[in-house]
């Protein structure tokens, strides 16, 4: 008996125990790839993602900048700005058929230079004085990017999260009026 006891030990000494430790070794190793791997994963998922937001603030940026100069809206804004009624209820319906439809837009606003929405795609929103164009008003920053949730004067939006883009209106002339 005393003889497969020894051989019982040094077939441990000799094969298992270093078995066992060659396998923790593999799974330290393993570990270590498989977080490396999602990590790239990750970093590809990530840099993807920011192309992808980018692109959509390029198009939207284009978008404003185009709607920016266009003479239906140019001239309308002009004449519900000298109160005209019949402009604005032509001007809000022009937004939500060409504006609207555009990017995932979910809202439109026509503001004067004294931060009063005058038209909106969104009827709660006309009349309202926001302070959040003030900046642009005041001449710090035409392409203003702002954010938020749907709270306050921006109910409407629900949960949804947002971003406003800020594009000043152009004359002919190229004057921002």
């Amino acid at each position: 008996m005393k003889i497969i006891y020894i051989l019982i030990i040094i077939f441990l000494i000799i094969g298992a125990i270093p078995l066992f430790f060659f396998n923790l070794y593999n799974l330290n190793v393993f570990q270590k790839e498989i977080k490396n791997h999602l990590q790239q994963g990750l970093s590809l998922l990530v840099d993807a993602r920011e192309s992808q937001i980018y692109a959509y603030l390029d198009s939207i940026e284009r978008i404003s900048f185009v709607f920016s100069e266009d003479k239906f809206l140019v001239d309308n804004f002009i004449e519900v700005n000298n109160g005209n009624t019949r402009a604005k209820i032509d001007l809000t319906s022009y937004l939500k058929k060409n504006v609207m439809p555009l990017s995932s837009i979910i809202g439109v606003n026509l503001i004067n230079l004294n931060s009063t929405i005058i038209v909106s795609t969104n009827e709660g929103e006309t009349g309202f004085y926001d302070t959040e164009y003030l900046s642009v008003i005041n001449g710090e920053r035409i392409n203003l990017i702002t954010g938020g949730s749907g709270k306050g004067s921006h109910s409407h939006f629900g949960m949804y999260q947002y971003f406003t883009v800020v594009e000043p209106l152009r004359a002919g002339n190229n004057s921002e009026i």
